[in-house]
């Protein structure tokens, strides 16, 4: 009976354990945690418009192709990009072409000439210098002449009296022609000497032109900065040794990075989207953890085809950098522009 007992008591205290650890557990308040801030709401891209453009500097010293005696001459050579110059260096050099041959011909001929000239002055003046000997002798002839005839005809027999006029007036025509022939050689010789004057102007006008198209031929900077390569019109690639460019490419520029702007491109459907005053967030694509405040300032109202971007109608946006950085940014950088659209433009989601 004692080992009946002693089971029964045994089946209490289990069943009574089983009982009190659910309640025990139920009866136990949840331990209190702090709620998680939610991640900060990305910004919707739907309300924003992003444009691509790149960093141009609003003044700068260009370097064009002159105007040269062949439409089209070959850049033999260009400075390295981003390359530091100062007023005077070399920049960019074209080919002369035939505008070199022209030249040292044409200082031949100068030289040549001016011999020319010379000989024929020092014969000009030996001829002078005969013709007044023969004038001269005319004069004193004649002279002679008028003495002899000046003997009254009643002295001297017919004959020689006669004799003594038409000598005289021999005697005085040859002193005409003597005289006439000093005329003549004075003009004949002043004429020469314009006409070599003239040739020799006109062979140093030549030589000063090339010479001058040959300085221009090598493009100097007149400014210090940094050297920024164009980019060629044809190719759509920067400018290199060995490209053939005609006159007013803009080979190279050194800007005023104080003065740097962006110019993007927008489609025709984001125009009503953009407005003067506009906020603009501006990302360099090199370094995209930089970002710069901007304003947009005009918008143009005639758009163009960008051959490398297909055949749409793009239209030019100009943006006001708020703050810049020149330690970094540089003409020709790429960026990318973000616009906050106004309300009236953006689309209402469905």
């Amino acid at each position: 009976m004692e080992a009946i007992r002693t089971a029964r008591r045994l089946l209490a205290w289990t069943a009574l354990g089983a009982v009190a650890v659910p309640l025990a557990v139920l009866g136990t308040a949840p331990a209190t945690r702090e709620p998680v801030p939610a991640p900060p709401a990305a910004p919707d891209a739907a309300d924003r418009l992003v444009l691509t453009g790149s960093l141009v500097a609003r003044e700068a010293q260009d370097f064009r192709v002159p105007r040269a005696s062949s439409w089209q001459v070959e850049l033999t050579w260009l400075i390295e990009e981003g390359a530091s110059v100062e007023p005077g260096d070399e920049v960019a050099r074209l080919d002369p072409g035939s505008t070199l041959d022209e030249l040292l011909e044409a200082r031949d001929n100068l030289r040549q000439r001016r011999r020319d000239a010379v000989e024929r002055a020092t014969q000009a003046e030996l001829d002078r210098l005969a013709r007044e000997l023969e004038l001269a002798r005319a004069e004193a002839e004649a002279a002679k002449a008028r003495l002899d005839a000046a003997v009254p005809q009643d002295i001297l027999a017919g004959k020689d009296w006669r004799e003594r006029q038409l000598e005289l007036r021999k005697k005085e025509a040859a002193l005409e022609e003597a005289r006439m022939a000093i005329r003549v050689g004075a003009a004949a010789d002043r004429a020469a000497t314009a006409s070599d004057e003239a040739e020799l102007r006109r062979l140093e006008t030549t030589i000063a032109r090339y010479e001058r198209e040959l300085d221009q031929l090598v493009l100097r900077a007149d400014r210090p900065g940094i050297v920024v390569h164009g980019t060629h019109p044809w190719w759509g690639r920067k400018f290199q040794e060995g490209d053939q460019v005609q006159m007013g490419f803009v080979i190279a520029r050194i800007p005023d990075l104080d003065t740097l702007e962006v110019h993007a491109w927008a489609l025709e459907v984001d125009l009503p989207g953009i407005a003067p005053g506009q906020r603009a967030r501006v990302v360099l694509d090199a370094y995209p953890e930089r970002a710069f405040d901007a304003t947009v300032t005009a918008i143009g109202i005639g758009g163009e085809e960008r051959p490398l971007w297909g055949r749409a109608a793009w239209f030019p946006v100009t943006l006001r950098l708020e703050q810049s950085d020149p330690r970094i940014m540089r003409p020709g950088m790429s960026v990318r522009c973000e616009l906050d659209r106004p309300a009236s433009a953006q689309e209402t989601p469905r």
